[in-house]
Formats: structure tokens, C-alpha cells, sequence
């Protein structure tokens, strides 16, 4: 079947018996850092840069 022929979810969900499990949270047991200097600098930086160009290729 192609791709073009799934219109939804629960489409694809019915075609190939899939159970979508939407209340799991992967990263609970992962404890968060601290951004390094190196990475708050650069933001720092090129946050207002991209902002200000005002594209979505910028901002992300």
C-alpha cells in the first residue's frame, strides 16, 4: 500500500494492527545538566540573529 493511500492514524492503526501508546514518558530516569558556557555563549549570540532574520529556517 503507499503512503499517499493512509489519510490518518487510526487508518494506519487498523491496516497494520498497531496499538498507539501515548502515556509514556522516556526520559523520566534521565537527569537533566547544565547547559555548558560553550552552549549558552553561542545562544547567546545567535538567538537575536535568528530571531530577527524572521524565517522559520532561522528560528529552528
Amino acid at each position: 500500500m503507499a503512503y499517499s493511500n493512509f489519510t490518518n492514524l487510526a487508518q494506519v492503526q487498523d491496516t497494520f494492527q498497531l496499538i498507539l501508546e501515548e502515556n509514556h514518558n522516556l526520559f523520566t530516569e534521565v537527569a537533566g545538566i547544565p547547559p555548558s558556557d560553550y552552549l549558552q555563549q553561542t545562544l547567546a549570540e545567535y538567538v537575536p540573529l535568528a530571531t530577527a532574520i524572521n524565517t522559520e529556517k532561522a528560528r529552528f
